[in-house]
């Protein structure tokens, strides 16, 4: 028995392409209103938009997000001394929801906070080194968090290596804005540099949706097979399509077990 549902195309909850404008092309409405208008510029793909480090950023509202969530952006670093606020989904003075930052002593940060307080016990984030990250160069950046202890980052594609960074155990989501380019923990830092291309997805992404999003090829067809039982989540194009992608024992055709469960 199945009743597998999959849907094809992008799922993103926010995309900001950033051409000619701050809306968002995901259908969800998450537009961005302007604070100090960064201008428009060319970019990696098309248009972007390019902030000054003093003044201007990009507020979504108040957003309710959850994990697990991907963060990512192109994004280009004037001056990789000063710190780069790329995507803060509570903007707050104590550490809530998630974020992807690049910071002063040449770490890429990602990680989330239970907005009880702004000290290590109030968050938890994945460190990289930012060594592959030029100064005045596009790059891809891509933070995956799913729980405490599976922080992802992403470099151009690729995984990079990490470490973590406090002992909080909650994402906890508030009424404060989502903003792209500035975060007020430790006071207001501003991002100095372009984006494009941003977006949020409300699931944790593989590395083969990350690639393919980076080099502009999400219309291909990926074929995503988690549990490794012969049988895919994405696409009837890929063969059949999996009931539940992380039970190799679950799939179409499958034999009933006595589980209380309906497995076949």
């Amino acid at each position: 028995y199945s009743d597998c549902n999959y849907s094809e195309g992008d799922d993103a909850f926010i995309h900001l392409t950033l051409d000619s404008n701050y809306d968002d092309s995901s259908g969800n409405n998450n537009n961005g209103n302007c604070v100090n208008c960064p201008s428009l510029i060319d970019g990696q793909i098309d248009g972007a938009v390019s902030f000054n480090g003093v003044s201007n950023f990009l507020e979504l509202g108040d957003l309710d997000l959850s994990l697990p969530i991907t963060l990512m952006s192109w994004v280009n670093i004037n001056n990789k001394s000063k710190f780069s606020s790329i995507i803060q989904t509570d903007d707050s003075n104590k550490y809530s929801g998630a974020w992807l930052q690049v910071t002063p002593d040449n770490k890429i940060r990602a990680g989330f906070g239970d907005n009880g307080g702004a000290v290590s016990v109030n968050k938890r984030q994945a460190v990289a080194s930012a060594n592959l990250i030029v100064e005045k160069e596009w790059h891809h950046l891509a933070a995956t968090i799913s729980s405490r202890d599976n922080i992802k980052i992403y470099v151009d594609g690729g995984l990079v290596s990490s470490s973590y960074d406090g002992t909080g155990e909650s994402f906890v989501t508030t009424s404060d804005l989502f903003t792209v380019g500035r975060r007020t923990v430790y006071g207001i830092n501003y991002f100095d540099g372009a984006l494009d291309d941003l977006r949020v997805y409300t699931r944790a992404l593989d590395s083969t949706e990350i690639t393919s999003i980076m080099l502009g090829t999400t219309d291909s067809v990926i074929c995503i097979d988690s549990d490794g039982d012969g049988f895919n989540l994405s696409s009837e194009e890929c063969g059949v399509a999996d009931c539940n992608d992380e039970n190799n024992q679950v799939y179409p055709g499958a034999i009933e077990l006595c589980d209380g469960l309906d497995n076949d």
